[in-house]
């Protein structure tokens, strides 16, 4: 059995309408489960030719739901647009970014297990002494909005305006997923857009994330509400402590 991720899948134990087992097929992922009245068992890529490693869950007889859900990467993603290009003063664009989804199983909303569609490589975003453990996301930054219907990834929009009096070359961008809601809109998974006002000199860029779903959509469905709150302080310190690193910055000057 293959499900699609694009919407959350509901699993009432002791239901006949509902499979008592499934499976998952979500790219480089295969995640089996099986559950009955007191057990519920999920396999992450599990072997063809052998019985799969279980793993193991006491679950309530009545009341609990099972759901599989897709969730944004648990780290931050760098990533290159196709192309480098430059942004005048006082002018503004948007880039949209697709960002491989993980998939989780969760009881009565608590997370039980997690695994990625995807292997991402690991990259260091900072400074030596100050960075981050970042996902590499390569070549999937667009200056258009993708065509494509892949319920295993989601477009992240990302707005950029410059206001300091400087062009600026846009190149490496590290985006902050886990402050990130995910929806459905048209049968096309998406996040919450994100604003980068860039002020040059010695200014912090300020970033927030917009409430409610990308302000281009219509009407959008919420599938998944952000891994944690994501507040413009903590934001800015990150930004400041990898501004002075030429290497791969956030907005290379």
């Amino acid at each position: 059995m293959e499900i699609s991720t694009a919407d959350p899948i509901w699993l009432h134990p002791g239901e006949q309408s509902l499979p008592p087992s499934g499976r998952v097929q979500c790219r480089e992922l295969t995640a089996c489960w099986e559950f009955d009245h007191e057990e519920l068992r999920v396999a992450i890529n599990p072997p063809p030719e052998s019985e799969p490693n279980w793993q193991r869950w006491t679950v309530e007889t009545e009341g609990g739901d099972i759901s599989i859900v897709p969730m944004v990467p648990d780290r931050s993603v760098v990533f290159e647009p196709l192309t480098r290009f430059f942004l005048l003063p006082a002018q503004s664009t948007r880039i949209y970014i697709e960002i491989p989804l993980n998939i989780a199983f969760k009881w009565n909303g608590q997370t039980l297990v997690e695994a990625p569609s995807e292997t991402l490589s690991q990259t260091w975003f900072g400074e030596f002494d100050a960075g981050e453990v970042c996902y590499w996301v390569a070549a999937r930054a667009h200056r258009e909005a993708p065509v494509s219907r892949d319920n295993t990834v989601a477009i992240s929009p990302l707005m950029l305006s410059n206001r300091s009096d400087d062009t600026l070359e846009v190149s490496r961008i590290c985006l902050r997923t886990c402050g990130l809601n995910l929806y459905r809109a048209d049968g096309v998974i998406w996040t919450s857009e994100t604003e980068v006002i860039h002020r040059g000199g010695d200014a912090q860029s300020r970033v927030d994330v917009v409430d409610g779903p990308p302000p281009t959509l219509g009407s959008a469905t919420l599938l998944t509400s952000r891994r944690q709150p994501l507040t413009r302080a903590a934001v800015g310190r990150t930004f400041r402590s990898l501004m002075e690193w030429t290497i791969s910055t956030i907005l290379e000057e």
